[in-house]
């Protein structure tokens, strides 16, 4: 049997032919990839378009092979592939957003415009590490491939300005047909970004969900992956969540290290706080640690946790999720929290001599840790706003005060605040009456602080911002805590008359230092200021008054 390479027109023994065909094959060839990636980005059902194309092809090349005239060829091989991708095009842009659409008006607008910009070049300012802990990089290939440095570089300016601007959470969403909106929130404040264009937040989610160990054709389901970068050589943890909404979707990033800390002695707490909460936690027993949500709780629990020496006291944690690995301690999840009581009766089978418990949900999860603190100790996690609120809340789950009270040793409450920036933080002499309705001498106070309200301006007259702060006058968070000691008094006075007024009658009694006050001594040390105090205690009002 003979091919068509010797029929009468002459056959493909000519090299002009055979290279006319390795041309349109090799094309053919350096489409698949590029159609198979847009498919995961469409939606699309790629096996199966990538099918199509793959099959239109060999079977325009074996007409090419087997047809007696060489020009049959070079029509049939094209115009297959051609049929395939223009079935194709419709459907895929029929799943997209219009910014999304291809080979139309818009999109050959982009085209030229992304022409005139010239050669892209990559722009690595972090290191990205994908959820296998291998780094993201791109190969020779793709650094020649403008669609995968454009993607690439947007990551890159994405990730770096959170990571510069000092974001715990990142949220991109869609904002209308053309942008996504960008927010940061930095030191617990909701700061917008310049938004992007939706195309490229899209890009953008494609390819960190890929990196995070999220599926990029599953634009439906909620998922969650992980991916750390560098950065001046400092490691970052990231979380990764990605949901859909009828406009597109939507991801949000948690960065571990600016939510959560593991060393007490940068909470905030004071040295004289942390000997008092050691000396309780040298026996067996409870400590409850509280605060609104988002007021680092989890963080505390882990910086009291860490203070522990895991050679001499088998240390375990249960959690819905474990926000980050520590060393030397055993971390459980449970997920949901019906899952919780199981959960812990399997951690506490393992004997540990501290626990740590992220919440108190119900009756069972209460009893289970009052029995476990008869020879152990507890730290049990619970949002109130103050340490009487949290005592309340601990002694109505375990239903009975005299077994809620057994093995308490304390309650911690905390609230955070923004700390002044130490490079723009501005003195002003404050009002001798507000000093005193603070309970506060006038004649101990010199000078309280504040953001600048005055800003120095360039000769253009353009504000000049603070290289430290951005200019919000604020950097970092600290804690603000209260403790309230359950000793044998206390226990009498709660066993007597479980009142709100004689806890804080018996507590001031014991020189308790109430949130406020501690509140407004970091005022007088200048390590916030008197108008954010009063932000966050609104805040945490309006947030008891929704729940009412």
């Amino acid at each position: 049997m003979q091919l068509a390479a010797t029929t009468p027109d002459g056959g493909y023994g000519s090299p002009v032919k055979f290279v006319v065909m390795a041309l349109f094959a090799m094309g053919w060839l350096w489409v698949a990839p590029k159609l198979y990636r847009d498919t995961l980005l469409a939606g699309a059902k790629s096996d199966m378009w990538c099918g199509l194309y793959v099959g239109a092809g060999v079977l325009g090349l074996a007409i090419w092979l087997l047809s007696p005239h060489f020009a049959i060829g070079v029509i049939a091989f094209p115009l297959l592939v051609l049929l395939a991708g223009g079935l194709y095009v419709p459907h895929r842009n029929g799943l997209v957003t219009p910014h999304m659409k291809i080979f139309n008006g818009e999109w050959f607008r982009r085209l030229m415009e992304r022409k005139g910009e010239g050669v892209l070049t990559v722009h690595q300012r972090i290191r990205i590490y994908g959820r296998d802990g291998r780094p993201v990089v791109l190969n020779d290939a793709q650094q020649l491939d403008p669609d995968a440095v454009n993607e690439y570089n947007i990551v890159q300016d994405l990730l770096h300005a959170a990571a510069s601007g000092r974001a715990s959470e990142v949220d991109v969403a869609p904002r209308n047909q053309q942008q996504a909106t960008v927010r940061f929130v930095v030191d617990g404040i909701v700061a917008e970004q310049p938004p992007m264009p939706l195309a490229d937040a899209d890009l953008a989610i494609r390819f960190i969900k890929d990196k995070a160990g999220i599926d990029p054709e599953d634009r439906e389901d909620v998922q969650k992956g992980k991916i750390s970068i560098d950065i001046a050589g400092t490691p970052v943890d990231m979380e990764v969540a990605t949901t859909h909404t009828p406009a597109g979707q939507r991801m949000r990033i948690l960065v571990i290290q600016e939510l959560v800390q593991t060393n007490a002695n940068t909470l905030g707490m004071g040295e004289a706080m942390l000997e008092q909460i050691d000396q309780l936690m040298q026996t067996n027993g409870i400590l409850i640690c509280s605060g609104p949500p988002k007021s680092g709780v989890t963080s505390t629990q882990y910086s009291l946790l860490k203070r522990q020496d895991p050679f001499m006291r088998l240390l375990a944690t249960v959690e819905a999720t474990c926000i980050t690995d520590i060393d030397n301690i055993t971390q459980n999840e449970y997920g949901e929290t019906p899952n919780l009581p199981k959960q812990l009766a399997t951690a506490m089978r393992r004997d540990p001599d501290v626990i740590l418990v992220d919440q108190v949900p119900d009756q069972q999860t209460a009893q289970q840790i009052c029995d476990f603190a008869n020879d152990k100790y507890v730290l049990a996690g619970m949002h109130a706003k103050d340490s009487f609120s949290a005592l309340v809340k601990w002694l109505k789950a375990v239903g009975n005060i005299r077994s809620g009270l057994a093995n308490l040793r304390g309650v911690l409450c905390q609230m955070l605040v923004r700390k002044l920036c130490p490079d723009c933080r501005e003195p002003y002499q404050p009002d001798p009456q507000l000093l005193k309705k603070l309970g506060l001498p006038p004649q101990r106070v010199g000078q309280l602080y504040h953001p600048p309200t005055v800003k120095p301006k360039d000769k253009n007259g353009e504000v000049i911002p603070c290289p430290t702060c951005g200019d919000s006058g604020y950097y970092g968070r600290t804690g603000v805590f209260e403790l309230l000691v359950v000793d044998d008094t206390f226990k009498q006075v709660m066993m007597s008359n479980p009142t709100r007024e004689t806890m804080r009658a018996a507590a001031q009694k014991n020189k308790m230092r109430f949130i406020q006050e501690q509140a407004i001594q970091k005022v007088v040390a200048g390590e916030t200021s008197l108008e954010e105090v009063i932000r966050v205690n609104q805040q945490l009002k309006a947030g008891q008054a929704s729940k009412a």
